[in-house]
């Protein structure tokens, strides 16, 4: 048995009202993503820093294979040993970075998600008019 509600016609001003819903939605969550991303990325954001962070560590290990004569590991290697080394440095500031990232991820993807709704709503509105 499925939890889905059984469809239910809605008027043309039904779906006017929730295309308008949905329009402030994506406003509202795209001035939030706005100001998350510049603040991630900004000079002295949490994303910036952990970025250094990181490839100043990867070419840490560069440099410590290239001086012990030794061959450099790979790039994605090299990666996962940067990101480890600096997470376990500062796991705040690691979990203050995976935190900020998975919200700007999850409002792209709610944006994405409300964005299709609208698509949805206004075809419905080209197609039946205000017999919806």
């Amino acid at each position: 048995m499925s939890d889905e509600e059984p469809y239910e016609p809605r008027s043309g001003q039904k779906v006017v009202e929730d295309l308008d819903q949905a329009a402030r939605g994506v406003q509202k969550a795209a001035f939030e993503l706005s100001s998350l991303v510049n603040d991630f990325y900004g000079t002295d954001g949490i994303g910036i820093k952990l970025k250094v962070a990181v490839d100043e560590e990867k070419l840490h290990i560069w440099e410590s294979a290239i001086q012990r004569e030794e061959r450099p590991p790979p790039a994605d290697i090299r990666e996962a040993m940067a990101e480890k080394f600096v997470r376990e440095r500062d796991p705040m500031r690691w979990s203050e970075y995976v935190s900020k990232k998975a919200r700007i991820e999850a409002l792209k993807l709610w944006m994405s998600n409300l964005k299709g709704a609208m698509s949805a709503n206004q075809s419905l509105r080209r197609e039946f008019g205000d017999g919806v």
